[in-house]
């Protein structure tokens, strides 16, 4: 997944042996509050969040491609390049004054991996920030930017992109929303923070 190739595990053989160095470290975590059904929800995760592109490839992945492990996400995205739909919301970072954006794309992510992609190659997971990405593409230069992402050569990724501390999301209408994989229909409303070098992990590094 993502976060095992954060951390540059390529197999259990790997896996086993970072595990009897016992090497501990401590990472930040996502903290997730999002109103769904006027019911709001309290989540903590590692990695990806977003709405759009990325939420729709992620449950037509688990929907229909599982069984194509590794490969289901990158499959996934040629099924959703052509239903991508513009979204707006008002969003508040870092406390500051309410903007509203247009997106096909939201990302926001704690590390550099969103599945087999790596979107933002500056993340780090141990400064007490998320990295949050935002696009408007239509299928053709959301191939591209696909492209550039696969390759990590980046020539073609035309996301705003900045690092936040915290931010409130207010959606146009509820939609489906990604918590790191998993798939939680009609959120209208999404806020996330950092809970700070909470988690030990056992790593290499």
């Amino acid at each position: 997944n993502g976060f095992a190739r954060e951390l540059g595990i390529s197999s259990l053989d790997m896996a086993i042996s970072i595990i009897e160095q016992n090497k501990l470290c401590t990472i930040d975590l996502m903290i997730c509050e999002f109103k769904r059904k006027d019911i709001w929800h309290r989540k903590y995760a590692l990695s990806t969040s977003g709405l759009g592109y990325i939420a729709d490839t992620a449950a037509f992945a688990a929907r229909h491609l599982k069984h194509m492990r590794d490969l289901c996400y990158p499959i996934a995205t040629l099924f959703t390049l052509f239903n991508q739909s513009v979204k707006s919301a008002d969003i508040l970072i870092d406390g500051g004054p309410a903007k509203r954006i247009e997106f096909t794309n939201f990302i926001v992510n704690n590390t550099s991996y969103a599945g087999n992609f790596c979107i933002f190659p500056e993340a780090d997971f141990m400064d007490a920030k998320l990295n949050m990405g935002f696009a408007r593409t239509n299928a053709l230069t959301q191939v591209l930017s696909n492209a550039s992402v696969i390759t990590k050569r980046y020539f073609h990724y035309p996301a705003v992109k900045q690092p936040i501390r915290s931010l409130s999301v207010v959606i146009d209408k509820p939609r489906i929303f990604m918590l790191d994989g998993e798939i939680y229909n009609c959120v209208k409303e999404i806020r996330y923070s950092v809970a700070a070098r909470k988690l030990k992990l056992i790593t290499r590094q």
